[in-house]
């Protein structure tokens, strides 16, 4: 669990009114401008889409500012920023967007990048540095129906007995099914599977140290 400030600015008076919450997990969704194109369909960065969330949101037309120095709607501004960061970072991928002529949601399968490492941007113009830890798969094409299994990081810290280290790596955990695997396994079931696509990302927050003997390793 984090902690976050919403920012609203009135663009006429430039009145800015913020607002404390706490968040679970941050719900990332697909911006064109994140995407690149191959010859089959989009990419999206993971990094892009995450810096996006936290950029200022335009308020205008039917989605006006409520200004309560103005004392009526104006065009706006709003944002989000992180003054709190938790262990563990849970990303939800809005996968499944309304479609107004079918009135039903439809399924996103676009790729998104799976990096080892993200940022978070601080309230001090500094960063935060999170490893992806786990990986829920949702594979079907519908919101109401599909399987969901999972792809977890087991490392050294995670182990209570050290002498398992043969344990370290990717596993696939999939109903009564556990098979250790490389993250070029993981990343290859995602282009096998075309439905099969990463839902909720899980992410651990890593200390400096931490990440200077990751880089090492690699």
């Amino acid at each position: 669990m984090g902690r976050c400030i919403h920012s609203s600015k009135c663009l006429t008076c430039s009145t800015i009114t913020n607002s404390q919450d706490l968040f679970y997990d941050l719900s990332i969704g697909f911006h064109e401008q994140s995407s690149v194109s191959n010859e089959q369909q989009k990419i999206f960065d993971l990094q892009s889409l995450l810096d996006q969330t936290f950029e200022w949101e335009l308020l205008n037309n039917d989605n006006q500012l409520e200004c309560n120095k103005c004392q009526t709607k104006q065009d706006g501004q709003r944002r989000m920023l992180l003054t709190s960061h938790p262990n563990y970072l849970i990303l939800l991928l809005k996968r499944f967007v309304h479609n107004r002529l079918t009135g039903k949601y439809e399924k996103c399968l676009d790729q998104t990048t799976l990096p080892d490492t993200i940022r978070l941007l601080t309230t001090n113009e500094t960063y935060e540095t999170y490893r992806l830890k786990a990986i829920v798969v949702h594979h079907g094409l519908s919101m109401n129906s599909g399987h969901y299994y999972a792809f977890v990081l087991i490392n050294d810290n995670d182990l209570k007995d050290k002498t398992h280290v043969n344990q370290i790596g990717w596993w696939l955990f999939n109903d009564t099914h556990a098979e250790h695997l490389t993250f070029e396994n993981v990343l290859a079931h995602f282009q096998r599977f075309q439905s099969a696509t990463p839902y909720v990302l899980m992410f651990e927050k890593q200390i400096e140290g931490l990440i200077i003997c990751f880089l090492r390793e690699k």
